[in-house]
């Protein structure tokens, strides 16, 4: 592993993380930085444990933000951390894992080749934990405000009333970055955090389209040059469903025994559809396709 070290006073800092209360006085980087100007950098977080519901979001936006040209950064834990980051990289784009231990000790242990993925690939295992330091509890908070500082904004997808995720949802909001809250089941304990930030002021999403509406005011010309006007809400696994719809009205149950997706799948995808304006629910007699996506 080749790992460098960049200071606080180095052009090649974030600036967004420069600007925090207490940013770290020097990074360990295993890979490199990308352009953030054309690559708005935005976190994912979330349950450890998460619902296949929860994994289905974070892998269907983290991989439309990456396809926007967006930045995807998380902390490289089980989860819905580990989900974005490979959902990250099946799309193309580049993706940034923040430790809490040293580059030396990756964890968990098993994700290592994750680790060197993401390096091969473009992005950057980073740390501001010296070589040799072990993942111990106290240092995952302290890691949190390095995620949060150094994006746009937060994306939490699935987290317990005692979860870290609020910790670092709550240290985006001091840090005055934008916090988003993708909701849940009612009674589902994964998702009462999530909740309860939207109780809070976070922003309600439910598609990578709709960070990008409320992001709109911070993204770069450069970005806006780059990618603005394209149609990021379809990813494969959405464009399989449209393929199987019609002017006919098709119900749901129809549409998972073609696929073979899940309800909670089906149900995800046909909201994001229906968000991209390429179908439309048609008077409870099911789905139907307005146009088609190339």
């Amino acid at each position: 592993m080749k790992s460098k070290i960049i200071f606080l006073s180095d052009p090649a800092y974030s600036d967004l993380l420069r600007n925090i209360y207490d940013p770290p006085k020097e990074l360990n980087i295993w890979g490199e930085f990308p352009n953030f100007n054309e690559h708005p950098p935005i976190a994912i977080v979330g349950s450890r444990k998460p619902t296949d519901y929860g994994r289905q979001n974070a892998h269907d936006i983290a991989g439309a933000l990456a396809k926007a040209g967006f930045t995807i950064i998380s902390g490289l834990a089980y989860g819905i951390d580990s989900a974005a980051h490979r959902a990250c990289l099946e799309a193309g784009g580049v993706t940034l894992a923040i430790l809490g231990s040293g580059l030396d000790k990756i964890y968990p242990d098993s994700h290592k080749e994750l680790a060197e993925e993401i390096v091969k690939k473009g992005g950057a295992v980073i740390s501001e934990f010296k070589d040799g330091t072990p993942p111990l509890a106290y240092n995952f908070p302290i890691r949190n405000r390095i995620v949060t500082g150094m994006s746009l904004g937060v994306i939490v997808i699935e987290a317990a009333i005692d979860s870290g995720s609020l910790i670092s949802a709550r240290l985006a909001m001091e840090q005055g970055r934008e916090v988003f809250a993708v909701p849940g089941a009612i009674g589902n304990i994964n998702t009462a955090g999530t909740h309860r930030l939207i109780r809070e002021g976070a922003a309600l999403i439910e598609s990578a389209q709709d960070v990008i509406d409320i992001l709109d005011a911070r993204l770069s010309a450069a970005w806006k040059t780059k990618f603005s006007g394209q149609s990021f809400g379809i990813g494969d696994r959405e464009r399989k469903l449209l393929n199987f719809l019609t002017n006919a009205p098709q119900q749901m149950d129809e549409l998972i025994e073609k696929t073979g997706f899940k309800a909670n799948e089906a149900a995800s995808m046909l909201t994001m559809l229906e968000i991209s304006g390429l179908i439309r629910e048609a008077d409870g007699r099911g789905y139907i396709k307005l146009k088609t996506h190339d």
